[in-house]
């Protein structure tokens, strides 16, 4: 079976060297996190917000059909690769504090494009 993500692990090294590395990320983005202000005014409150899926993805298009309040946040509004792309969704989630979150796994066999085939 082949992981969803991988994390750089040098030939040699265990299973403790992909914790440590979890750790440490985990810690960055929670302090990303935390250096997000809080908005003087929110905005009224999402549904959802689905993270990292397709401009045309169908889990936003049936929560918005069925009234609900949803938000997309794909590449096009910010690469998560980079503190900007990460700090344009941290904002969104501190200013529209969603009841629920999506994220998207990358891109494999499941996605649009998967359905060509």
């Amino acid at each position: 079976m082949v992981p969803d993500f991988e994390f750089p692990i040098p030939e040699g090294q265990h299973e403790q060297s992909f914790k440590t590395e979890v750790k440490k990320l985990v810690k960055q983005f929670s302090a990303e996190l935390k250096s997000v202000r809080t908005p003087k005014v929110y905005q009224r409150r999402l549904d959802l917000l689905e993270v990292m899926c397709h401009s045309d993805s169908e889990l936003t298009k049936q929560a918005l059909h069925l009234g609900g309040r949803a938000h997309r946040f794909g590449l096009d509004q910010g690469d998560l690769s980079t503190l900007s792309g990460r700090m344009k969704l941290f904002q969104e989630v501190v200013t529209l504090r969603p009841k629920h979150v999506w994220y998207s796994p990358v891109c494999k066999p499941w996605c649009k494009w998967s359905q060509y085939n």
